[in-house]
Parts: C-alpha cells; sequence; structure tokens
C-alpha cells in the first residue's frame, strides 16, 4: 500500500485506503443494531463489536502483560501498556 487514503466517508470525512475498510466502516453510520448485549442491552451493529463490549462483562482481566504482572480486560488497554515497556509513546 502507498499510504494513499483515497476512500473518504461521506458522513463523517475519515478516509480509508481500501475500499472494503470503508464499507465496514460505514456500519458506524447505520441505525440497525441488530445485535444486543444480554447483560446490559446495549446494541451492536456488528457481532464484532458486541464480542468485544463483552469483555467488559467478563469478570477477571483475561490478557495478561508478557513483560509484567499487569492484566487487562481488553487487547487494546494491553497493547496500550505494551509500549510502556517499549519506550514508546501512549
Amino acid at each position: 500500500l502507498t499510504g494513499e487514503e483515497p476512500f473518504a466517508c461521506d458522513k463523517c470525512g475519515k478516509a480509508f485506503s481500501l475500499l472494503v475498510s470503508l464499507k465496514g466502516h460505514m456500519l458506524n453510520h447505520t441505525e440497525e443494531k441488530l445485535f444486543q448485549c444480554g447483560v446490559c442491552d446495549k446494541r451492536f451493529v456488528t457481532k464484532g463489536s458486541l464480542d468485544q463490549h463483552m469483555v467488559f462483562h467478563r469478570e477477571g482481566k483475561p490478557f495478561a502483560c508478557s513483560q509484567c504482572d499487569k492484566r487487562f480486560k481488553c487487547p487494546a488497554d494491553l497493547q496500550a501498556h505494551s509500549r510502556s515497556h517499549s519506550g514508546h509513546s501512549i
């Protein structure tokens, strides 16, 4: 990929390098949220978003840092934490 982002969302202006990425993003702007959380009733556009949300309802923190004893509820938090070990800013 060249780094160009020729595919722009006509709703919010966010740009993507791949058309498939734009199409996936457009789901965020739909009113149809067919996937409902059975715990808090929050609704989501995709099953993947619901699955990611469900991590927050799990007890414990399943994502462990390989360099220290800290644990996290979601992969994004672990990834942000891991940068502290590499010296890169978050």
